[in-house]
């Protein structure tokens, strides 16, 4: 017998004991590794996403300072729209300027420049997101500003009060010594 027949007939044995299987390939997932910030893709993009959320809050604000700073040096399609998704979920990212109020904007001109009807979807769902977010920072903002006044004038009132509970109490001491007067003059008969 020869060694070949030997390993061939143990290769079919083996073949044999697994079974009828049928081996189904799973579509690969995309691994997301690092951001391509040139890249104008909805696979992209989403990972973008979870990669920020990955990230810890010091870690994530510095990202979108340095995207922010990279898209100021070189403004690409791909950076602006990074940039964007980054601005949605880092305060105080950018010092002087609203966030929002920027990716909103970022995102308006980006719409206009896309071609692919998923990743328009996917950035006009992302402009509704930072719309309502902004929205509601704004009503945030006026409230606060309300309440501050209201806290303003509850605090002069109760300046005013404590000055009228001191006249209040002058008076009484006033008529409280008049009183006396009046019943001291009585006493000695004083008409």
């Amino acid at each position: 017998m020869k060694p070949w027949f030997g390993i061939g007939l143990l290769c079919l044995i083996l073949a044999g004991c697994g079974g009828s299987r049928t081996v189904t390939a799973e579509a690969p997932r995309p691994q997301f590794q690092e951001p391509d910030y040139e890249a104008v893709t909805l696979t992209e993009l989403s990972g973008y996403l979870g990669y920020l959320a990955g990230l810890p809050p010091l870690q994530r604000r510095d990202e979108c300072r340095w995207l922010h700073d990279f898209v100021t040096e070189a403004p690409s399609l791909g950076g602006r729209l990074h940039l964007a998704l980054a601005l949605l979920v880092t305060p105080d990212c950018l010092a002087e300027q609203d966030e929002l109020r920027v990716a909103l904007e970022l995102l308006d001109e980006a719409g206009k420049q896309v071609r692919p009807a998923d990743l328009r979807a996917f950035l006009a769902y992302q402009r509704l997101i930072a719309q309502r977010l902004f929205s509601s920072r704004r009503h945030e903002r006026e409230w606060s500003r309300k309440l501050a006044r209201l806290r303003r004038y509850c605090r002069q009132q109760g300046q005013r009060l404590q000055r009228c509970q001191t006249t209040l109490s002058q008076c009484q001491s006033k008529l409280e010594a008049l009183k006396a007067l009046e019943k001291s003059l009585n006493h000695h008969g004083v008409p």
